[in-house]
């Protein structure tokens, strides 16, 4: 697990955040969904082994970095995208970039593919959303390619849904990121008018 993940995040240590969650009201929302899906009805007795088997499930879907996901933001933000275009840097040098205080809002969409007995019932998608106020941070760029992150100041506020229902939510919070966070082979910048996040 990562010290900066989204489950460290939201405070999701156990696989048993997911369990209390999906024995309320979010368990119904789950069964209603995936019955919508299935190809065939499954018996009443079924569904508490199906809600268990997501809960197992689940937690793993948010094991992500946090400072991965601040960095695949930027891999759509157009400022650098002229980094990228050969006529104006040349991409085989290595780039400092510093970026200036802003704010930037990702979205992330995990998943589960649920099968019970063989059988497939259909998919389980949770909608997380962080938005985080950054400054201070330095990019080292080379070959259309974000391959390091000098970090500075982050904080966030974010929360999880699942069908249109929050499942939790977080005020803006300070992370604690490393000081500097390499990206072995790099995230691609965008080489077109992607949309930038504002």
């Amino acid at each position: 697990m990562f010290e900066t993940s989204i489950n460290n995040y939201f405070g999701i240590t156990t696989e048993r955040f997911w369990q209390q969650l999906l024995a309320g009201a979010a368990g119904a929302q789950v069964i209603a969904t995936l019955k919508a899906q299935a190809s065939k009805p499954l018996a009443s007795e079924d569904w508490p082994i199906v809600l268990s088997g997501v809960a197992a499930r689940a937690k793993d879907l948010l094991d992500v970095d946090i400072a991965w996901v601040v960095v695949s933001g930027w891999g759509k933000y157009r400022e650098l995208m002229e980094y990228a275009i050969a006529d104006r840097h040349n991409p085989r040098d290595t780039h400092l970039v510093p970026l200036s205080k802003h704010t930037m809002t990702v979205d992330y969409n995990p998943f589960l593919e649920v099968r019970y007995d063989g059988q497939p019932l259909g998919k389980v998608v949770f909608d997380v959303q962080l938005t985080f106020d950054l400054e201070g941070f330095v990019l080292t760029l080379q070959d259309s390619k974000i391959r390091k992150v000098r970090t500075g100041s982050c904080a966030a506020q974010g929360k999880i849904e699942f069908a249109g229902h929050c499942l939790v939510e977080k005020s803006l919070t300070k992370i604690a990121l490393p000081n500097v966070v390499n990206l072995g082979e790099g995230v691609d910048l965008p080489c077109s008018d992607s949309e930038a996040f504002q």
